[in-house]
Parts: C-alpha cells; sequence; structure tokens
C-alpha cells in the first residue's frame, strides 16, 4: 500500500510540473534553459519510487522542497501598501526554498536597489515608483509578480488614520506633498479624497506594468484561495499549512 501511495504522490508532482509549465508558456513567457532541465528530475524522481523497495512509514512525503531546485525565480509583490504585504512576508518565511522580505533594500539606489538574491520573495509598495527600471531588471529573467489588492475604500481609510504620523519617510506624507506639489497642508475634509487617489494611481501604475508580465492578482479579504494556487505556482516547499494558517494572524494591522 505504501509503494502504490508513493507512486501516486510522483505522478502527482509530475503533473504540477507540468501544470506550471503550461502556466508560464500561456501567460507569455518561456522556459529557459535552467528552468526547463530542472523539470527532468521529477521523472527520475518516479522511476526511483516505481522501482525502488516499498517503505512502510505512512508519513513518507516528496515535498515540494525534496525536488529542489525546480525554477531559479523571484518573485515580487507589489501593492500600495496598507494591503497585507507584511502577512505576506510573514507567510512566505514557512518555505524553506525561496528568502522572503519585506522592504529589504527600501533604503537602497541605483543599482542596488534591485539586486535581490535568486529565489526569494520582495513585498515592497515602493516598487511601484521604479517599476520601469524594475521591469528593465528582470524582463530576462524568470520572474512572477503579485498584485497584492486591498479593498479600496478601506485601504484609503488605513492611510488617512497615519495622516498625522511621525514617520518621516511614510509614502502618503511623500505623495501629499512631493507627488502632488503643494506647500500648505491640506484641509481636513480632502484628505480622505487624496489618500483614494493615492490608492488609485499606484494600483493604475501596477495594473499597467503587470499587462504583458507573468503575474497574479491576490485579493486580500479572499486571500487563502489565492495564496494556495500561489504557494503550488512557485514550487514551494516547507511548512504550507503554517504559511497559510499565518493569515489568520494580523500584522501591522489597521
Amino acid at each position: 500500500m505504501a509503494h502504490g501511495r508513493e507512486i501516486h504522490i510522483a505522478q502527482k508532482l509530475i503533473d504540477g510540473i507540468e501544470r506550471q509549465r503550461r502556466r508560464c508558456l500561456g501567460s507569455g513567457g518561456s522556459l529557459d534553459p535552467v528552468r526547463s532541465s530542472s523539470l527532468q528530475p521529477a521523472e527520475g524522481i518516479a522511476a526511483r519510487i516505481k522501482h525502488g523497495p516499498e517503505v512502510e512509514s505512512p508519513a513518507t512525503t516528496l515535498s515540494r522542497a525534496d525536488r529542489e531546485p525546480i525554477l531559479r525565480m523571484n518573485v515580487f509583490v507589489l501593492g500600495t501598501g496598507r494591503c497585507g504585504t507584511v502577512t505576506f512576508t510573514r507567510a512566505c518565511q514557512y518555505i524553506t526554498n525561496y528568502s522572503a522580505g519585506h522592504e529589504t533594500r527600501a533604503s537602497k539606489h541605483g543599482e542596488a536597489r534591485f539586486d535581490y538574491p535568486v529565489n526569494h520573495i520582495e513585498a515592497d509598495n515602493r516598487l511601484s515608483w521604479f517599476l520601469g527600471r524594475l521591469g528593465t531588471h528582470y524582463d530576462d529573467r524568470s520572474v512572477l509578480y503579485v498584485h497584492l489588492l486591498r479593498d479600496r475604500a478601506a485601504t484609503a481609510d488605513s492611510f488617512l488614520k497615519r495622516w498625522d504620523g511621525t514617520q518621516r519617510a511614510g509614502i502618503i506624507r511623500a505623495y501629499r506633498q512631493g507627488i502632488i506639489v503643494r506647500g500648505s497642508e491640506w484641509p481636513e475634509h480632502q484628505r480622505r479624497a487624496v489618500c483614494l487617489d493615492y490608492v488609485d494611481t499606484v494600483t493604475a501604475n501596477i495594473t499597467e506594468f503587470l499587462r504583458h508580465r507573468p503575474h497574479m492578482t491576490l485579493q486580500l479579504e479572499d486571500i487563502e484561495p489565492g495564496f494556495t494556487t500561489f504557494l503550488d505556482r512557485i514550487g514551494a516547499g516547507g511548512d504550507l499549512v503554517a504559511a497559510r494558517e499565518e493569515w489568520a494572524t494580523k500584522h501591522n494591522r489597521s
């Protein structure tokens, strides 16, 4: 019985890689030599299981980490901010075949701003202001973009709560004073409209950038099915149950 279960697991492994290949091709991407060559070991795993000795342990599984490296790619989680990127990063830290970080290079400039390691998941809302250079840097590499969305009004209200915050590098402060050039403070009755304008501007920037690039769109209010699909698409290994459960904890809330 254990032998049959292992064959079933191996077949699911092969089917999953094939689905991943079709998704890449269907999104207009291509399989580079590293990625296409990495599809081969799965059949070898299946052959070893089919012809190898029977293992009785019911805990025997083939995790995605066991078939590493399937991909050599970068993942960028883009959004307005106040949309769940901190929790997304915390959830991804249970993945063992990717590193994950939140605004890890936000203080850098020049080429160093885009010097992320391979097999890394980066969530950074400020990348929405560097999209041209981000594309130039990664268009010839294996990459997946995730557009993380939150309800428009809820996002704007979250920024409005931080309007009078003391953080010097706050993005809504930069937008209301520097992107929209204004020498005096906004009257209180106009502030929510400014926050909504910020949300609409960043969302439009990201949507247009992703039009012809491999991407997924995830909605924060219905994150569970989308995040599960994301884990499958990147071939994530590790404690995926804990990764999904992390979404029950609200980080940096408002």
